[in-house]
């Protein structure tokens, strides 16, 4: 755990797939950050300005199930500090720490979330024309109907 408890942790956003985690920092013109990475925690410290100011914030996740920890990576960019963290068995996690209760910073990114139903990656493209056959099948009757008569009635009189 963080050994200063008067250190500041900024908000942080969380999302998963089946093979890795990704972390969001809300953290404004970081410098370069200090990662300490272990099969099971993640601690992360950099000085920025957050919700509080410029100040040093820090924070240590107890990750649910184990990751690679040589194998992550990360960016920095003007509001931000984002984090690509390896899990070590693809598979979905029910929550992103190891304790029932998350803490208080911690956040869903929902701009990134995905969910085990919409990843299957056996499924193929549907196909419209089989969803829609009947649908497909009467409107063209009715267009190809009206070609039909349009061109039984006009067709002859613009030969003359």
């Amino acid at each position: 755990m963080i050994k200063n408890t008067n250190a500041l942790q900024p908000l942080v956003f969380w999302a998963q797939t089946r093979e890795h985690i990704t972390l969001r920092i809300d953290l404004k013109d970081s410098s370069t950050p200090l990662v300490n990475a272990t099969e099971k925690c993640f601690e992360f410290s950099s000085k920025g300005y957050g919700a509080c100011g410029f100040n040093e914030y820090k924070f240590e996740l107890n990750f649910y199930d184990s990751i690679y920890k040589e194998q992550y990576s990360y960016r920095i960019t003007d509001t931000k500090v984002e984090f690509v963290i390896k899990k070590n068995e693809y598979k979905w996690w029910p929550r992103l720490v190891a304790a029932p209760q998350k803490p208080h910073w911690l956040r869903i990114d929902f701009d990134r979330w995905r969910i085990e139903d919409e990843m299957i990656e056996d499924e193929k493209p549907r196909n419209i024309m089989e969803d829609y056959s009947k649908e497909l099948g009467k409107v063209q009757k009715e267009e190809l109907g009206y070609f039909k008569v349009f061109d039984l009635i006009i067709y002859p009189w613009s030969r003359l």
